[in-house]
């Protein structure tokens, strides 16, 4: 006779142990067991680096204990190598006690404030070419951007440099700042 249960492992939803009689019980190879197993260690592997890239004032925010703070410290700091790899997956280790969706999504929180204020000084830098270069980076930007507005943007660019030449940076500085965001986004 065969061994059977020498390839399959049984899974089952509920605590119950294993009962041959039982025809609910849902049977899954060792390979989908290692296959899921290796699955979740890679997602906690790469969490650990997303940690690691974090800076220390958005590490500290996510709250997490000591421990695991300092580890994900020394991880950052350490050079690329095989005492890397071993702090990686002591990190990846400590991780398990954790919430995996939460913790993710703090991360994404934090990145995605990054990413807002990466938004706002592209925005800027639009704003300081127009009204340094002129009509030069309004073409550049209307290249870029082919559904922008042009002849408002440029009415808002030559109120902002009247403005400017008044000696007074204010409400059309404001403004084109505003204009640019709306027509860009």
């Amino acid at each position: 006779m065969a061994r059977a249960g020498r390839f399959y492992a049984a899974v089952r939803c509920s605590g119950v142990p294993d009962d041959p009689h039982d025809d609910r019980q849902e049977r899954v190879s060792r390979t989908a067991l290692r296959a899921e197993r290796k699955k979740v260690q890679a997602d906690l592997d790469a969490l650990a680096k997303r940690l690691a890239a974090l800076s220390p004032k958005a590490l500290d925010a996510l709250a997490l204990d000591a421990e695991l703070t300092n580890a994900v410290r020394t991880l950052a700091t350490m050079p690329k190598g095989s005492a890397m790899a071993r702090q990686r997956r002591h990190v990846a280790r400590s991780l398990r006690a954790y919430d995996l969706a939460e913790l993710t999504q703090k991360i994404d929180e934090t990145l995605g404030d990054r990413s807002r204020d990466a938004r706002a000084q592209l925005l800027e830098r639009w704003r300081e070419r127009l009204l340094e270069e002129g009509d030069d980076a309004l073409t550049e930007l209307v290249d870029a951007h082919p559904d922008v507005d042009r002849q408002r943007l440029r009415r808002a660019v030559r109120e902002a440099i009247a403005e400017e030449k008044q000696g007074a940076r204010g409400r059309r500085f404001k403004a084109l700042y505003r204009l640019l965001r709306e027509e860009l986004e």
